[in-house]
């Protein structure tokens, strides 16, 4: 795990990667500060009301949940990103790690992203329901990593395997594999919570669970 980790992070700044990660940082850096600037207008939308402190409480409360909503939907945003740029990572992390493995199969694009979709729903959910929690200090950071560890390393896991088994096989693989896909999640979503390096976590996400994929596939009870 922490090989992968760290072969993860190496391949994110290599010159194959150097297009995607450009293109990723824009696309959600953009999609981030549209979503704080659609929620900063609203907040001013408001109309004031007679008392000055209470408008001051209102901008305070106003500023800190846009902070906090941007922490929140990173991992959202960054589910959709990874729709965009699966494909050419995971062929170059093939490419250069694992040169004589059989390569995968193109899922094309629309296929990616309604499977990515299909999980930006309950992401979203959870996230929302768990927010209370995140005002606790201590139990937010626990309650974080539990429910986007598991949503994310499932939807990175089965995004990468679908491109080498069917979607059944790569479900039986995932499960097998649980506690190892549920660390590995756990640390895409750590990686969310870190300025700059959450707009190269979908990058970084899908680099690393390629390698947690290898690993699985290679040692899958059914190749032993």
């Amino acid at each position: 795990m922490i090989r992968a980790c760290f072969l993860a992070l190496a391949d994110l700044f290599s010159k194959s990667f150097r297009r995607a990660l450009w293109l990723a940082l824009l696309l959600t850096a953009a999609l981030l500060a549209g979503l704080g600037y659609a929620a900063h207008y609203g907040l001013q939308a408001i109309p004031p009301f007679g008392w000055h402190w209470l408008n001051t409480v209102i901008e305070i409360a106003g500023d800190l949940g846009i902070v906090v909503g941007s922490i929140v939907l990173a991992a959202p945003v960054a589910s959709i990103v990874i729709c965009v740029f699966l494909e050419d990572v995971a062929v170059a992390v093939e490419a250069k790690r694992y040169p004589n493995d059989p390569p995968g199969r193109s899922l094309g694009l629309w296929p990616t992203i309604t499977t990515g979709l299909a999980f930006l729903v309950p992401l979203l959910l959870v996230n929302l329901i768990a927010l209370p929690f995140y005002f606790v200090p201590g139990a937010n950071l626990v309650v974080y990593l539990i429910a986007n560890g598991y949503l994310l390393g499932r939807e990175y896991f089965e995004l990468v395997a679908f491109r080498h088994h069917p979607p059944p096989v790569a479900a039986r693989l995932r499960k097998a594999y649980r506690v190892r896909v549920f660390l590995a999640g756990a640390i895409i979503a750590l990686a969310l919570l870190v300025p700059i390096l959450n707009l190269l976590a979908p990058l970084f996400g899908t680099a690393f669970m390629v390698h947690v994929f290898k690993h699985a596939d290679k040692h899958a009870p059914s190749r032993a």
